[in-house]
């Protein structure tokens, strides 16, 4: 069995090869440089093409924290957050549908924080076009079920 998996390494080798060129994608080429702004700080952060920015901000330890002072992510609706982009990539990300709108109102927003650039953080996807993009993370409404 293992002569035979030798064997095969030329033509597996080759096949590689002539998908990828002379070299294999890196992880590298799929992430893009974003930034969050957090209570007045910048802070960076690395997205994975492909995943919601949801998921990418719950990937960042220490970065957006869901206890002790304001409430950043929802454990409850499935690490949502309350986001707003700015201006310059607005074309970017898709609005708001009305469901969409309905939930970031009465579930997810603190009162007056909602705008014209405010969406849930699970619907956007990360595509590169979104390199350099800057964001707000709001405070969120506590769920509190006790």
């Amino acid at each position: 069995m293992f002569s035979a998996i030798k064997q095969s390494a030329p033509a597996l080798r080759t096949l590689s090869l002539r998908q990828y060129g002379t070299s294999a994608p890196k992880v590298t080429d799929n992430m893009i440089a974003l930034t969050a702004m957090i209570e007045g700080r910048r802070l960076p952060v690395l997205g994975r093409v492909g995943k919601n920015l949801a998921d990418t901000l719950n990937d960042c330890n220490g970065v957006v924290k869901s206890g002790g002072g304001p409430t950043w992510m929802s454990q409850c609706y499935g690490n949502e957050a309350h986001v707003s982009i700015t201006e310059d990539f607005a074309m970017v990300v898709p609005p708001l549908n009305e469901d969409d709108a309905d939930w970031l109102y009465w579930d997810v927003a603190l009162p007056g924080t909602i705008g014209p650039l405010s969406r849930l953080a699970s619907k956007i996807q990360l595509t590169p076009e979104m390199n350099g993009m800057t964001f707000a993370v709001h405070p969120m409404q506590s769920q509190n079920f006790n």
